[in-house]
């Protein structure tokens, strides 16, 4: 078994945490980060999801300060009836940029999850062109994060929805692997 995929069990406390050898080192690697106050980088990210979800269909156009683009690709099955993208598929595009904002701001910690998310659609999408999804983070604490998430077909100036979310960032818990929520 390659290096990159080989598995180590670490008990912490009473529990038993499964790791891939990849984990410990991107764990590893954002306490670096931290330390030196270091984000990850687009790559890093698109090579995280892409890793570890690789059942995402989407791209990252851009991170920033505070903030992330991301490009889904709409097929076939991706409509609802009437010809146009469904509302989950659009929910999912706007909690997927949130969450790479997230991640770029606080690095890669594996239990950051919504705990909610608003949206209004407010056009029609086009059919036959990619949602983009433009983030801005609007609250960084050190608990809850939240994000304002206009969403766009590709080449319209209108956006077709907009989303609030917000995520909650678990309490760092330190051993000698350092924070066990971060992968």
């Amino acid at each position: 078994m390659a290096d990159s995929q080989t598995s180590k069990s670490v008990t912490v406390g009473a529990h038993c945490r499964h790791w891939h050898t990849s984990s410990l080192w991107l764990a590893s690697q954002r306490i670096h980060r931290e330390d030196q106050g270091l984000k990850p980088s687009k790559q890093q990210l698109q090579e995280f999801f892409t890793r570890d979800f690789p059942q995402a269909n989407f791209s990252i156009d851009d991170v920033g300060e505070r903030s992330a683009t991301v490009r889904k690709k709409i097929a076939f099955e991706h409509l609802r009836p009437g010809g146009t993208v469904s509302g989950p598929v659009m929910m999912e595009v706007a909690d997927t940029a949130l969450y790479v904002a997230i991640l770029h701001e606080i690095g890669l910690v594996a239990l950051a999850v919504t705990t909610n998310l608003n949206i209004n659609f407010l056009n029609k999408p086009v059919a036959d062109k990619d949602l983009v999804a433009r983030c801005q983070l609007i609250k960084v604490g050190k608990t809850l994060i939240i994000g304002d998430v206009f969403i766009y077909s590709d080449g319209q100036d209108a956006p077709v929805a907009h989303a609030v979310g917000t995520y909650s960032i678990p309490p760092k818990r330190n051993d000698h692997l350092g924070s066990v929520n971060t992968i």
